[in-house]
């Protein structure tokens, strides 16, 4: 059930949660049984086709039309392949769907990561070969048979999978790929066809409407899924890849980021399940190196509680000055005056930056703009322009999968028609607001114990 376990980063308030994947697969085993009373009675090898070929015909694999909806978010999620009407689902979700309920029929089944395409393998029982007859063989053609779930009625023969290892270049290492994959090596490839996902669509960006319709889920904003999508995938591979590889760290840097600035509410679940692995791949090292700021769990864990730990800073507008600085107040919808995105003001600071809610970003661009730092641990220091600029932080359509996106006041253009703030933006605006006033254009705020007088 761990390939599950992606669908709840994208759960939202819906019902395709882990029990419901548990309860379902036991359902369609208990249906298939009902339907095939003398199940039992069958080789292996018939007891495989006869499983196979029932779910093709209901359906539960594979995906209508691959050559355009390959690589759509929705068919890397078990949850979304058994319940949504047409099922679709990558080669690995669907030989997945095949193991799960030839096991609970009582079949000793695995999927294997054949590259490019993952199949699955079953064995006949100890004593027995696929068609039933007695056997000393504990291996070999005899003994298990490939299936392909995702496109295929027909069992497929080892010879026909090694002849396709040897087309692809492999001459070493061949029988590894026709033997039961670890659930690890599982799931780390749904985290690259995640990933793949994420890669095709950001090479669609002058086709915006397919480029949304391949990362549409039942619910939720589009971009939001993705993003929640590739932060599992990040997740998938720092837990299940083994601590002793020289790459286990090959995507922390980004993971860290995308944790502190978008999902800093996951502290302890990072502190209690990633911190150790960290602390074991640093120890296992030859030649350690020193490692600070992102590449360091540690450091990013005790940011994030010495954050957590501050008590709430009050900004009031109780001088003259500061009325006269800050321009905008929280919960105003302002554009981009150079780059034209949208946001929502959720944050100031009167003189300079040091007082602004942490942590917060700095767009590439801007920075560049400012002369200033990228890096949001290092963000709170002055900019090379001065110490008394007037700054805001703001949930962004730039970057809406980032709490505080800070901008100068210079830059804001306040917006007073509701139908310019992109639909993304009302989908995570509730985390600092209560609701949107669309009468003034603005959101109420839910931070009134740091900002008392917007």
């Amino acid at each position: 059930m761990a390939l599950a376990g992606f669908d709840m980063f994208v759960l939202h308030d819906r019902e395709q949660d882990i029990d419901y994947v548990v309860r379902t697969l036991d359902s369609l085993a208990e249906e298939f049984r009902a339907e095939h009373p003398a199940f039992e009675d069958l080789s292996t090898r018939a007891k495989a086709l006869t499983l196979l070929r029932w779910l093709r015909a209901k359906n539960l694999t594979g995906m209508d039309r691959p050559e355009i909806n390959y690589r759509n978010l929705r068919n890397c999620f078990l949850g979304h392949a058994l319940s949504e009407e047409d099922h679709p689902s990558l080669p690995l979700i669907s030989s997945a769907i095949f193991t799960c309920i030839a096991e609970r029929l009582g079949m000793t089944a695995f999927c294997l990561a054949f590259p490019s395409h993952v199949h699955a393998a079953v064995y006949a029982p100890p004593g027995k070969d696929l068609d039933g007859n007695d056997t000393e063989d504990e291996d070999g053609e005899r003994k298990r048979m490939c299936l392909d779930p995702y496109g295929s009625d027909h069992e497929v023969t080892l010879s026909d999978l090694r002849l396709k290892l040897v087309d692809f270049g492999w001459t070493q290492g061949i029988e590894d790929f026709l033997r039961p994959t670890p659930v690890p090596i599982i799931i780390q490839r749904m985290a690259q066809n995640i990933k793949a996902t994420h890669d095709t669509i950001l090479n669609l960006a002058d086709n915006p409407i397919r480029a949304a319709e391949m990362k549409r889920l039942r619910s939720g904003y589009p971009g939001l899924n993705l993003d929640a999508a590739v932060y599992a995938s990040m997740w998938a591979e720092l837990v299940m890849k083994q601590t002793s590889s020289r790459h286990w760290d090959s995507n922390l840097v980004p993971f860290l980021q995308k944790f502190a600035l978008s999902w800093s509410e996951d502290v302890w679940i990072v502190k209690k399940y990633l911190a150790p692995l960290y602390n074991k791949f640093v120890a296992s090292q030859n030649l350690p190196r020193q490692r600070t700021g992102w590449h360091n769990v540690n450091d990013i864990i005790r940011m994030l509680e010495n954050i957590d730990n501050r008590l709430p800073e009050v900004n009031r507008r109780y001088t003259e000055e500061i009325t006269a600085r800050v321009h905008y107040k929280i919960g105003q919808v302002f554009r981009h005056r150079r780059y034209g995105y949208i946001g929502i003001i959720n944050g100031w600071a009167a003189m300079g930056c040091t007082t602004l809610p942490m942590p917060h970003y700095l767009d590439a661009a801007e920075a560049e703009e400012e002369g200033d730092v990228i890096d949001p641990t290092l963000s709170v220091r002055e900019t090379n322009m001065g110490p008394l600029r007037t700054y805001y932080t703001g949930l962004t359509s730039r970057r809406s999968t980032v709490d505080r996106l800070r901008v100068a006041q210079e830059n804001v253009v306040i917006v007073t028609d509701p139908s310019l703030i992109p639909d993304e933006l009302f989908f995570v605006a509730g985390k600092f607001f209560r609701r949107f006033d669309r009468e003034t254009c603005t959101f109420v705020s839910n931070i009134r114990e740091s900002y008392p007088d917007d």
